[in-house]
């Protein structure tokens, strides 16, 4: 067969501001964010896997300024203003009367205030840096990646921008196959902008690289898109089916992997799986369709299975085979033998697909014929081999194929 060749265009690279960190985060040096080359921000720390960026949060961002000093408790005008007597308030002598007493000190009390304001520091610093980590697209990306490794249809669905009109291949049953042909792991995100995020992840063992397009709605990070245009290069080329569904016009896809299908047990792709990329150009599949195994036993069984029972005929010109032969004269019809050598069965030829509803193919046989006849009065023999050439074709998207002769 010949491959009908496509294509699988790559997806866009994003660019975004340069420089200023769109999201209010802590400068260079101070535990965010650092301007990467491109005009996307990368992580410092890294990520480490649980969705945390950066430094640690236990003391706050490092480079934070330190609480200033507290006042110390001050004396009263009434304490400063009385003047006791020689003596007074002293400590008596050694085997004097009276407890030596200790003088209070303002120590305890003024770090007890400095503590309680480190601690709200620190309660505020906390909560300040999950409702920042919270609110970035990044995060919302790994959300979404999560939600795809879980086979979680609706969660992914819900950060999307705008739901998508076809779901026919966004549920848990068809997220879920493609996750057992091949898993995505190891998502890290690699930088970002207000507009887009760049992300690698493993699909099946290999490397992968993406730019997600972000946008803010209702004050919330949204994916543009969550799923993504599948199809194939004409409407021609066959049904395209994805873990079982078939793919109509405007059809969109998670990303991963999909086992594809024709819909028909004599029609197979020329690939087992595909992969859809988060690209929200067309994901265009580079497919050539053929004949299977099976469908061209198929065919084959069907010629076979026609032609033996035009064989069986006993008639000069059977209705619906393809031959036929003209007699003055009266044949004995008791007599009448056809027969074929090759059979057509196994001499045809199929031509390259072009058209799956109608695959057709030469083949040659030798034809052989004999019976009785009286013509004029006198009784005959007759018996002759001819060769012949016949074009046979089929509408191989039927469940059932059927013969077509072109004589």
């Amino acid at each position: 067969m010949t491959a009908m060749s496509g294509y699988t265009p790559n997806g866009p690279q994003g660019n975004g501001p340069q420089g200023n960190d769109p999201y209010g985060l802590t400068p260079q040096g101070s535990g965010g964010y650092e301007s990467a080359p491109g005009g996307y921000e990368s992580p410092t720390g890294g990520f480490d896997g649980g969705g945390q960026f950066g430094q640690g949060y236990g003391g706050g961002y490092a480079g934070q300024a330190a609480p200033p000093p507290q006042p110390q408790p001050q004396p009263s005008p009434y304490q400063q203003g009385f003047q006791g007597p020689p003596g007074y308030g002293q400590q008596p002598p050694y085997g004097g009367f009276g407890v030596p007493q200790q003088k209070k000190s303002s120590t305890g009390l003024a770090l007890g205030i400095v503590g309680g304001i480190v601690a709200l520091l620190l309660i505020g610093g906390v909560g300040g840096f999950f409702l920042i980590k919270n609110n970035r697209p990044d995060q919302t990306v790994l959300d979404y990646f999560a939600a795809l490794q879980a086979g979680d249809a609706d969660k992914a669905l819900s950060l999307a921008r705008q739901r998508p009109s076809d779901l026919s291949l966004l549920t848990d049953e068809v997220l879920k196959a493609s996750n057992e042909l091949g898993a995505i792991t190891d998502v890290q995100v690699n930088g970002r902008t207000d507009r887009s995020v760049r992300v690698s992840y493993r699909l099946d063992g290999s490397q992968t690289y993406a730019t997600i397009n972000v946008t803010k709605v209702s004050g919330d990070w949204k994916l543009r898109d969550v799923a993504f245009p599948v199809g194939m290069m004409s409407a021609e080329d066959g049904s395209l089916f994805l873990n079982g569904i078939e793919v109509k016009k405007g059809a969109v896809a998670f990303p991963g992997l999909y086992e594809v299908g024709t819909g028909s047990k004599h029609l197979e792709w020329s690939q087992e799986t595909v992969t859809v990329r988060p690209d929200e150009t067309a994901n265009v599949m580079p497919l050539s369709l053929s004949i299977s195994d099976d469908g061209e036993q198929a065919a084959r069984d069907a010629i076979r299975a026609k032609w033996d029972s035009c064989m069986k005929k006993k008639e000069l010109q059977p209705k619906g085979c393809p031959f036929q032969m003209k007699l003055n004269g009266t044949v004995n019809s008791d007599t009448i033998r056809w027969s074929a050598d090759p059979h057509p069965a196994d001499t045809w030829v199929m031509m390259p697909l072009t058209d799956p509803t109608k695959v057709s193919g030469p083949a040659a046989y030798g034809l052989r014929l004999s019976f009785d006849y009286t013509a004029g009065g006198e009784s005959y023999h007759y018996d002759k081999n001819v060769p012949l050439r016949l074009s046979i074709y089929f509408d191989f998207t039927q469940e059932e194929l059927e013969v077509h002769w072109e004589t």
